[in-house]
């Protein structure tokens, strides 16, 4: 090497060194990193990859359902949450596969209602059938305590499930 480039290279690397070990980090910025490291390299991915039985902790925690795309409501509260992830997963399966919006519901009681008026009611509220495009939508309700079941088809499902004449 020549004389001047030997310099530059000494000087370059000694500019290098002292950016770099000049930074000091305090306890505090450590344990932030090391929480960021843990959030976003562990659970973002667990959550994401158990995105259904994380939305039915924070459902049963809350007492209610926050999303209406789901395809398993269990208002009765009867099957154990690890059937109620296993059933949800596979009525997306059938879903994905059939494009029909199979929904299934379980309500302890229709109250003042009756069971066809409250069938027709989740439909709209829950839109299902409307994001298949043809509207091939099924709902299942079931009442536990009248021991009714009501099946709420719509109107691209008709030749596959026919109304009574």
């Amino acid at each position: 090497m020549t004389g001047q480039l030997k310099r530059d290279v000494e000087v370059n690397e000694e500019a290098y060194s002292r950016k770099w070990t000049s930074v000091a980090w305090s306890p505090k910025a450590i344990k932030l990193a090391v929480l960021c490291g843990l959030v976003f390299g562990v659970l973002v991915p667990l959550i994401k990859q158990n995105q259904v039985a994380y939305h039915y902790l924070a459902e049963r925690f809350l007492g209610f359902t926050t999303d209406r795309h789901h395809h398993f409501y269990d208002y009765a509260g009867l099957m154990p949450f690890e059937d109620r992830v296993k059933f949800e997963q596979y009525l997306t399966l059938i879903y994905q596969e059939s494009d029909i919006d199979l929904r299934f519901m379980f309500v302890k009681g229709t109250w003042a209602q009756s069971i066809e008026e409250l069938a027709l009611e989740k439909v709209v509220e829950y839109r299902i059938g409307g994001k298949t495009g043809q509207e091939r939508g099924v709902l299942l309700l079931y009442d536990f305590l009248g021991n009714r079941l009501r099946m709420e088809v719509g109107m691209g499902s008709r030749a596959i499930f026919p109304m009574r004449s």
